[in-house]
């Protein structure tokens, strides 16, 4: 399934994004929902210990100031030709072409990347 999910992004946006969506895929209309259905259940500044389910402390991904801190990492766990997060399984395809477009478009240029 991991190897389905990554020649399906490969072949998506990732760098090859066009960022031509109107309107573009924002932390307000796409980033927000996401990883708070996606991330911020481990990764997030309000928890603690085993609450955070294996997430390092510091990796906070709750609001759009640690999504960007963390921006290459984010990319390259959750939407990078391997995917490793969730590591229990986690969105559907499309929605993890919707992501690394998000990512690539809005998140890492902002992060000056």
């Amino acid at each position: 399934m991991r190897l389905l999910l990554a020649v399906l992004l490969l072949a998506g946006c990732g760098a090859d994004a066009t960022c031509a969506r109107e309107p573009a895929l924002t932390w307000e209309n796409f980033g927000q929902g996401f990883t708070a259905t996606w991330c911020a259940g481990c990764h997030s500044r309000l928890l603690e210990g085993a609450d955070r389910h294996g997430a390092p402390e510091g990796v906070d991904l709750h609001d759009l100031a640690g999504v960007l801190e963390h921006a290459d990492r984010y990319a390259a766990r959750a939407v990078g030709p391997a995917p490793s997060m969730p590591p229990a399984g986690g969105p559907a395809p499309d929605e993890l072409l919707l992501a690394d477009e998000w990512l690539t478009c809005s998140v890492l240029p902002r992060a000056g990347r």
